[in-house]
């Protein structure tokens, strides 16, 4: 009985947990955000066992990580797949950091608005190409279709593009 009281101190422990930061010596991310959003149990900006730190703009969380990595879940063929080709043509391990960074990593763009400027993260839908970058307004949907939401440039930036201007 006196573990089983330990056990739900610990539970109601977790439960009031919001959030995690990263663990990375010199991180500055308080509120890590996880760019892969691969496993429906995906942490997004909120509690995870771990974070796994690329920058300090760049986190992916510990559901994501067993998505790709654990040999019984769904992501586990697209990394076998890859390491593949990573193993013949790459001269460092084939690590799920290196997979994360190659393969899952967005892309941000800079609205051309001279009075905006914002960068925005592209969704997985939108491949970023010269012409895009040449003409991106905030608020652009795939195939170049606007938003249909107020201002967009009116939204604050994500507070991830502050970390890279930051020199650490």
């Amino acid at each position: 009985s006196k573990r089983k009281a330990t056990e739900t101190e610990e539970e109601d422990e977790q439960a009031e947990k919001k959030y995690r930061k990263c663990e990375k010596a010199g991180c500055s991310a308080m509120y890590p955000v996880c760019f892969a959003s691969a496993s429906d149990r995906c942490a997004k900006n909120g509690y995870t066992s771990r974070w796994y730190h690329l920058s300090c703009g760049e986190h992916f969380c510990n559901e994501c990580f067993d998505h790709y990595y654990r040999s019984h879940k769904d992501g586990y063929e697209t990394f076998a797949s890859w390491k593949k080709v990573w193993t013949s043509n790459g001269k460092s391990e084939p690590s799920l950091k290196a997979f994360m960074a190659d393969q899952q990593l967005p892309f941000w763009v800079q609205c051309t608005k001279p009075d905006c400027r914002k960068w925005r993260q592209l969704t997985k839908e939108i491949q970023l190409t010269a012409s895009l970058a040449a003409t991106y307004r905030c608020g652009l949907k795939v195939n170049n279709i606007k938003s249909e939401a107020p201002d967009q440039c009116s939204q604050p930036e994500d507070l991830r593009v502050a970390e890279v201007s930051d020199s650490w």
